[in-house]
């Protein structure tokens, strides 16, 4: 009977088979026929062996049957399951790029106490790794495969595959494509184009120039790519990046970009002007180099063929067409192309149109010849006479009209070339103007003429001879008289002529109308019938004075060669009979003359003249003058001096004379006198019928007495030195004031009323107040003298009542040499003051002295040229001052 058997056993077990294995044997026998049941599982029949199916976690009862011809057998087995590792998702894996360090795998979750095994198909990838409860990672993958992970119990060796696999592969780098362009370019040219030979789609390709990148990245196209012009030097370079995979590849190869220079810029030389017709003007270049050719350029027309270099001067020969002209250089090695500087402008210029000579012909001997024309003209153009091949007059300036180059004497024939002022083109006028000259008719005399009275038959007019073909015609002026007469050969008679005039003949050749102006003239002067007249006038256009003797002349209008005269004094004859008479009339006198002409035409032979003569009374000039505001004034007063006039005249000369001397004119002077001037005023009148040119005033002698300013000093006792509330008595020490001064006293410039003696009392004085005294000397002429002093007003304990108080002078008086000592104060440092004053305030002597223990020890040494006399020696301080009347006396 068969033998059954399972396996795993028929033991509880720990263990993760989800499927049980049978085993039925029959010794010696062939495999039985068997079936089996899984309890909650489906059946199934076999040969020899059986399986089952997965089981739930728990016990499950299996019962398995076996049969053969030698029978059958049951078996019940209990099989307990243990659970298997919970499934997780495996993760990670992907791709990665060449050379990279690959990819991560793990799962997304783990279980403590159990080991995950990572497998690439059967073959295990590193050491397990134990479950933490939470995501486990194997590390790095770099072998391309696909990875799947076992999960193992430690405690019951129960495995289970995790859910998914990862496929961990290597990202195809992006095609290396070969880097293009590149190279050298042109200085100032838009640089080298670089790009890549193809693309891909996908990949972004970014151009590098050394290790930085330039511009921006390019995605491919599956087509080649242009980066653009480069004008940095260096060596381009392109990476390619998978968009996707990030993957970068270096592209094949490297370009470089350089720059080639242009060639050396020159200036163009040459062009010009030229005049139609002619053979063009010169273009060339300053200088040339070697391995250059330069083109000649009109616009972008190249003219003629490229000149080679060469160090020195080129020249692109002599160019006809108008126009502007530069040169290009090109570097037949790298192809570079620079423009030269400058260019050369090429103008042709149009010659002068050709008019028309017009005028010319023949012309009188001796007239002013005939005019030669051209019959238009243009601005701008200068035209030139010629006669024959000579020219002749100055050009004449065209003015878009005809032109006349006037009249010409010279017989030949004329020609014009015309000039273009500003091109210098020439041109011939077309034709040419002939100049002839005819001869004149022969010159004979006029004769006749003369005078006649008006209303007479008039005198006859003649010519001395006369030709045949000439016609004579008279004038008188410029009138024609009569009509012409035709020669005869002999002389002519053109009759009585009674018109005033000169006459003269101009003979016309009746077959040339040449004319000419026959010799001398004939006057017919018309005498007409004339009334005389004569008037008076004195010889003199001053007023008539008594007593003055007075010519009177005459003036005579048709008088004749030799008229008679005949002089009345209040209607009786003075049998005088010139033409002038001398005497000395009285006032109101009548004067008469009688003219007896001898001209023959007259209408009457006599005329009279007569006036009534004034005569003024002779008078003397007059002059006072006054000094305002006095004669007699104090020194630097200024006077004016005035005048009081008579018979001075309309336009009087007033000249002052100050000491002899002329010191102003008009009718005042002022100025300021000196003691003793004295001034006078000269009159000079013009009054008529004055008995003096010139008269003298009075004389005023001034009397100026000299001002005087007060000296003052001002001495403060006990000192400028003072306590709070202290009274000060100011006494005020006066030099040069007079012997009745007065005084004026003041605390900071507010005038003390009251006080107006030399000493002053003043209490509660503040600190820094000025006290001064203005003293102004006695009489009119003595003026303000003025002091002042600071106070310091202090604590009482910083005070020195004995200040100043024991200061000696000597000797006193002294023949210059003075000896000041005494104690003056205690503060150790105090400045002193010194001086010596003279009556009049001018100092004499000053020094300033730095106290030594409040003691002074000065000597003081008084000059040579200081003068005898009275002076005054001050001693101011900060602790008071005194003052000493001095007495200098060698």
């Amino acid at each position: 009977m068969p033998d059954i058997t399972a396996s795993p056993s028929d033991i509880t077990r720990i263990g993760c088979e989800a499927t049980v294995t049978y085993t039925i044997t029959d010794t010696g026998r062939p495999a039985p026929a068997i079936s089996y049941a899984f309890a909650g599982a489906t059946t199934g029949s076999g040969n020899g062996t059986g399986s089952g199916t997965t089981f739930s976690v728990g016990v499950t009862t299996v019962t398995v049957t076996a049969a053969n011809e030698c029978g059958s057998a049951d078996r019940n087995f209990t099989v307990t399951i243990q659970p298997l590792p919970t499934v997780y998702n495996v993760t990670g894996g992907g791709g990665y790029c060449p050379g990279g360090a690959g990819v991560l795998v793990g799962l997304d979750n783990s279980q403590s106490g159990v080991s995950y095994q990572l497998y690439s198909g059967v073959t295990p990838i590193g050491s397990s790794v134990s479950g933490t409860g939470s995501a486990i990672t194997f590390g790095v993958i770099s072998a391309q495969a696909t990875y799947s992970v076992l999960a193992t119990d430690n405690a019951t060796a129960c495995t289970q595959a995790m859910s998914g696999t990862a496929n961990v592969f290597v990202h195809p780098l992006p095609v290396a494509y070969t880097v293009t362009g590149g190279g050298n370019y042109c200085s100032g040219g838009t640089g080298s184009i670089v790009g890549l030979s193809n693309s891909q789609s996908g990949v972004a390709y970014q151009l590098y120039q050394g290790s930085s990148a330039v511009g921006t990245v390019v995605n491919g196209t599956g087509a080649a790519i242009d980066f653009g012009s480069f004008t940095t030097v260096g060596t381009y370079s392109v990476h390619a990046t998978d968009i996707t995979t990030t993957c970068v590849n270096g592209m094949t190869a490297t370009v470089n970009v350089g720059i080639n220079p242009l060639p050396i810029i020159h200036t163009v030389t040459g062009g010009g002007e030229y005049c139609i017709g002619g053979t063009g003007v010169a273009i060339g270049l300053d200088n040339g180099d070697a391995g250059i050719n330069y083109q000649l350029m009109a616009g972008t027309v190249a003219i003629g063929s490229p000149v080679s270099g060469a160090d020195g001067i080129l020249t692109f020969g002599n160019i006809t067409g108008a126009g502007t002209y530069t040169v290009l250089a090109h570097n037949a090695t790298t192809g570079c192309e620079q423009n030269m500087t400058g260019s050369a402008n090429i103008v042709i210029n149009p010659l002068p149109i050709a008019y028309n000579l017009t005028g010319g012909g023949n012309y009188c001997a001796g007239g002013a010849g005939v005019v030669v024309n051209i019959d238009n003209s243009q601005t701008g153009v200068n035209y030139q006479l010629y006669v024959g091949a000579t020219a002749t007059g100055v050009p004449v300036a065209g003015t878009g009209a005809a032109v006349s180059f006037g009249s010409y004497t010279t017989a030949g024939t004329y020609g014009v070339t015309a000039i273009n002022a500003t091109t210098g083109c020439v041109n011939n006028m077309t034709g040419s103007a002939n100049v002839g000259i005819y001869t004149l008719p022969t010159i004979y005399a006029v004769t006749g003429g003369g005078s006649y009275c008006a209303g007479g038959a008039g005198v006859s007019v003649g010519l001395g001879g006369s030709s045949s073909t000439v016609n004579y015609q008279l004038y008188n002026g410029a009138t024609a008289i009569g009509t012409a007469l035709s020669g005869t050969g002999m002389p002519l008679d053109f009759g009585l002529n009674t018109m005033a005039g000169t006459y003269t003949v101009v003979a016309t050749d009746a077959t040339t109308s040449c004319v000419s102006n026959m010799a001398a003239s004939a006057a017919i002067v018309v005498t007409p019938l004339v009334t005389p007249l004569v008037t008076m006038a004195t010889a003199t256009t001053s007023e008539i004075c008594a007593g003055s003797t007075v010519t009177y002349t005459t003036a005579v209008v048709n008088g004749g060669t030799a008229p008679a005269y005949e002089w009345y004094v209040n209607g009786v004859t003075t049998g005088v009979t010139a033409s002038a008479y001398s005497y000395a009339p009285a006032d109101a006198d009548s004067l008469s003359v009688m003219l007896t002409s001898d001209v023959a035409c007259v209408t009457t032979a006599t005329a009279t003249a007569s006036m009534i003569i004034d005569v003024l009374p002779n008078v003397l000039p007059y002059a006072s003058i006054t000094a305002s505001p006095n004669d007699t004034l104090c020194e630097g007063t200024p006077v004016t001096l005035s005048v009081t006039t008579e018979n001075a005249g309309t336009m009087p000369e007033l000249t002052w004379w100050k000491n002899s001397a002329i010191a102003a004119t008009g009718t005042s002077y002022s100025f300021t006198p000196a003691d003793d001037d004295a001034v006078v005023l000269s009159l000079s009148s013009n009054a008529p019928c004055r008995t003096a040119d010139v008269v003298y005033s009075n004389v005023i002698a001034m009397q100026v007495d000299e001002s005087y300013l007060p000296v003052v000093n001002i001495v403060a006792v006990p000192g400028l030195n003072i306590a709070t509330g202290q009274p000060v008595t100011f006494t005020a020490y006066v030099g040069a004031a007079g012997s009745t001064p007065t005084y004026k006293w003041a605390v900071n410039s507010v005038v003390v009323a009251g006080a107006t003696n030399a000493t002053f009392t003043a209490a509660n004085l503040n600190n820094k107040d000025s006290v001064s005294c203005t003293v102004k000397g006695s009489g009119v002429c003595g003026r303000d003298g003025f002091n002042t002093v600071i106070m310091n007003v202090v604590p009482s304990s910083v005070i020195d009542a004995a200040a100043y108080n024991n200061l000696t002078v000597v000797p006193n008086p002294t023949t210059g040499e003075i000896k000041l000592s005494g104690v003056v104060g205690y503060k150790v440092g105090e400045e002193i003051s010194i001086s010596v004053t003279n009556v009049l305030g001018q100092s004499v002597y000053t020094r300033k002295v730095v106290l030594k223990n409040g003691n002074i020890n000065e000597r003081i040494v008084l000059g040579n040229n200081i003068a005898d006399g009275t002076y005054m020696l001050s001693v101011n301080g900060n602790s008071g001052a005194k003052v000493f009347h001095i007495v200098l006396k060698r």
